[in-house]
């Protein structure tokens, strides 16, 4: 698996006024693109932790978004480092984007053997995604 870190974007945050930042990319296996991920946080408030989609199945030319799934997880700080826990992805903040495909439930994502795979996703991607990790490593570097 490998983690090609994407775009970023800073709006201001709808309860503070502070920034926003969404950062995006992709994830290869074996070459091919087989996910999208779309990571966002509140500058300056890691309490509000972390919001993520990822977006896996099939991409490139001739696929549609019927060939995907996407699965929505929370990220909060806990004492041992980062948690994560999958939430209904229509309610998340890429509830709307219909080229991400099918918005899986909570309960549907927690069936599915694509959690496991969301999971090992976000794995890497707070080790290879260098504006995750500067983030995650900020927060944990003021609560020590």
């Amino acid at each position: 698996m490998e983690i090609e870190s994407g775009e970023s974007a800073d709006n201001p945050c709808s309860c503070c006024g502070g920034t926003t930042r969404t950062v995006w990319g992709y994830v290869y296996c074996d070459g091919d693109a087989h996910a999208v991920y779309y990571v966002s946080w509140t500058i300056g408030h890691p309490d509000q932790g972390l919001s993520l989609a990822i977006s896996i199945g099939k991409f490139g030319e001739g696929v549609t978004p019927a060939q995907r799934q996407t699965v929505a997880m929370e990220g909060r700080f806990l004492e041992s480092g980062p948690g994560f826990m999958v939430v209904d992805a229509a309610s998340s903040a890429w509830g709307n984007a219909e080229f991400l495909g099918a918005k899986l439930s909570r309960s549907d994502a927690l069936s599915s053997p694509v959690s496991k795979e969301a999971f090992s996703i976000v794995d890497r991607l707070i080790q290879d995604d260098v504006r995750i990790k500067e983030f995650i490593e900020q927060y944990n570097h003021h609560a020590t």
